[in-house]
Parts: structure tokens; C-alpha cells; sequence
């Protein structure tokens, strides 16, 4: 019952059974949110709308997975993005008007898409017989394709200190965060993401991936080092560094892949501490995460995010990997696990060097 198929679950259970699994998850919450009286009558309504209305909604209300239905765990979730306790970001699709909250009338269209199902969306005909238009979403990144991302999302890109301790960004250009730094060596890159949905695929584990493209994906607008094409030429004697990739495209050509896989090797990676037997890499909890904070404690930077979440950490960025004086862009992405291989957006941060005093 908790990820079962609403519908199913109410062809044997009566919707007494329904309020009751909403009132455990929700109840107690939504009395000290809105008041004893909005949540018994956010219940009645949802319950009398789901029984005597058909769904009318253009949109799915409350499908966090985009699957065109609405599960338990779902309407869970959009309880508590209502509550505060989880972002909206989790399940955009519960927020209907994109006002960046979720309200009780959004939360009873939800939950009579969970009991009626979701209605399909057809074009509207206009007055000359041509149907309107509907505005499509449209993927972050550089290099936008025709469909949505619904791999892993990227949930903090930065940098660290050679002590593991963050670099606050110096500022934003364009939405980018922008790091100033002295010179182009001596930090780390982190890179932390988490599934799409709550329910969506993990992330994938591999940053370096033998004649193919790696999980964690990264890319360079400028040559690192003296640019080596030379794939995972990451230790001496005959050290190289990282070719680069501008305007970022991650098109899956053999460049491109030998590009990612050059850069990935310079990664580890991990999950939550368990370390694959393969990769062995850095998870979120203290004995392996790769960013320490003020009291010392290693962990995740996006700890609000709920696991499962993925943190790849960069080993020292040497004279090997050097990055030039001035800017340079960092683009990176990660596929999930599934067969799929689904990408998420692509997020960028700004690396800018310094110039060296003169003289």
C-alpha cells in the first residue's frame, strides 16, 4: 500500500480506509498548519470530491514521478512540502500554480487525481480550428534537447579548500556561481546530486566509465594543465592534463566521452557509506565524505536533501590539472542508474583566476 496504485488500493479498501492513511501521515501536522477545522474539512472535501467529480485539472496535481498517476507516498510528500518540512522542489507538480507553496486546495486535487486519475491533456481549439500551442518545459543547461531532464538533479557544485573546507563563492553572473581564486590549483570540486523525484532511479556510482560514458559527467570550457588528450593520464611519470569542451555539449561523441572519462578519473565517488567494491568511493556520512565543516565533522553540504544521495569529490587539483588565469566554466550533469541512463540538468559554476602580481 505505501507506493501501491491508489485506484487498486480502493477497489479493496473502503475510503474510509483512505482518510485514515492520510490522517496518520498528515493529520496531527495539518491541525497545527492551517487549524483542526481546515484539516477536517480539507478531508471531507477531498473525499467528496473524489467520489462525486471526475478530474479536471490540465494538469496531474500531485504525480511527483511523472507517471501519470498519484501515489500514496506522493500525496505524503505534497502534505509535507505544505507543512514546510520538505521543498518544493521535491514534487513541483504539487505546486499547480508554480506560486512556490503548496495550499490545501492543491492538496484536495491531488488527492482526487490519486483517486480518479489523472486527466489527459488535449489541445485547446481555437476559434480558427487550430489548436493553441502548449508551452513545453525546457531542460536547464547549455545544451537543451527536445525533452525534460528527469535524471538525478545536481544538488551543490563548489569547490573546497586543500583542507576540505568550503570556498564561498564570490558572487553570481548570470545565475552562475562564481569562484575567485589566486591561483588555478590547490582546491577540490564537490559535486553532490540525489534522484529526480523521491521515487526516482539513485544516481549512478561510476565516474569513469571503460568505451562508454561515465554516471558523473563533467566538462571543462578551457584546457586544464597543457590539455592532454590522452584519456585518465592523471598520475606521473607521463602526467597529462584535461582537453577541453566548448561550448559544452555532451553529445556522446568519442571526444566527448573521452573528455568525460579524463575528468571523471580525477573523481571518486560514493554513496551515503556504502562503498561500492568497484569504485570505493566517498558517501555523505562522516567516515567518508570529502567536505569538513567548521566543527570538523565530515557530511554532505545539501543535508536537507533526504538520501539516497551521491557526493563526487575531485582529488587535488595539481600543477597536472592547473586551470589558466581568467575564466573558466565547469558543466557538469549525472545519469541515474537505470538501464534508461537518464540524465539530469546541467549546472555550472565559474572558476576565475586571478592574475599573478606583477613583478
Amino acid at each position: 500500500m505505501r507506493n501501491g496504485s491508489p485506484q487498486q488500493c480502493c477497489r479493496h479498501v473502503h475510503l474510509k480506509a483512505w482518510k485514515m492513511t492520510l490522517d496518520r501521515y498528515s493529520s496531527r501536522a495539518l491541525r497545527a498548519k492551517f487549524g483542526s477545522g481546515c484539516c477536517r474539512l480539507l478531508m471531507r472535501v477531498a473525499v467528496l470530491l473524489s467520489v462525486f467529480t471526475a478530474p479536471v485539472s490540465a494538469q496531474c496535481v500531485g504525480d511527483c514521478n511523472e507517471n501519470g498517476a498519484v501515489a500514496i507516498n506522493e500525496l505524503v510528500l505534497a502534505v509535507n512540502i505544505a507543512l514546510g518540512s520538505r521543498n518544493v522542489a521535491d514534487c513541483l507538480s504539487a505546486d499547480a500554480n508554480g506560486n512556490g507553496a503548496v495550499t490545501v486546495n492543491e492538496l484536495i486535487q491531488a488527492v482526487r487525481n490519486a483517486l480518479n486519475g489523472c486527466a489527459v491533456v488535449v489541445p485547446t481549439p481555437t476559434a480558427t480550428g487550430v489548436a493553441t500551442p502548449v508551452a513545453t518545459e525546457t531542460p536547464l543547461g547549455p545544451t537543451p534537447t527536445a525533452t525534460v531532464a528527469s535524471g538525478p538533479r545536481i544538488v551543490f557544485f563548489g569547490l573546497t579548500a586543500p583542507d576540505d573546507t568550503l570556498l564561498p563563492p564570490s558572487g553570481e553572473e548570470g545565475g552562475i556561481p562564481v569562484f575567485v581564486l589566486p591561483q588555478g590549483r590547490a582546491f577540490h570540486i564537490v559535486v553532490e546530486a540525489a534522484p529526480s523525484t523521491i521515487t526516482g532511479p539513485s544516481p549512478g556510482l561510476d565516474t569513469f566509465c571503460q568505451g562508454c560514458a561515465p554516471s558523473f559527467q563533467i566538462l571543462s570550457s578551457n584546457p586544464l594543465g597543457n590539455g592532454s588528450a590522452q584519456v585518465c593520464d592523471a598520475e606521473p611519470p607521463d602526467a597529462g592534463g584535461v582537453p577541453a569542451v566548448s561550448p559544452p555539449s555532451f553529445d556522446g561523441t568519442p571526444e566527448v566521452e573521452d573528455a568525460l572519462n579524463d575528468f571523471g578519473c580525477r573523481f571518486q565517488d560514493g554513496g551515503d557509506g556504502m562503498p561500492n567494491p568497484i569504485t570505493s568511493g566517498r558517501g555523505c556520512n562522516v567516515q567518508t565524505a570529502c567536505v569538513r565543516f567548521d566543527d570538523g565533522v565530515f557530511g554532505c553540504v545539501a543535508d536537507t536533501v533526504p538520501p539516497p544521495r551521491l557526493q563526487y569529490c575531485s582529488a587535488d587539483i595539481s600543477v597536472i590539472e592547473d586551470f589558466p588565469v581568467g575564466d573558466t566554466v565547469l558543466s557538469a550533469r549525472v545519469l541515474d542508474e537505470s538501464a534508461a541512463r537518464n540524465p539530469g540538468p546541467i549546472e555550472q559554476i565559474i572558476v576565475r583566476v586571478a592574475p599573478p602580481f606583477p613583478g
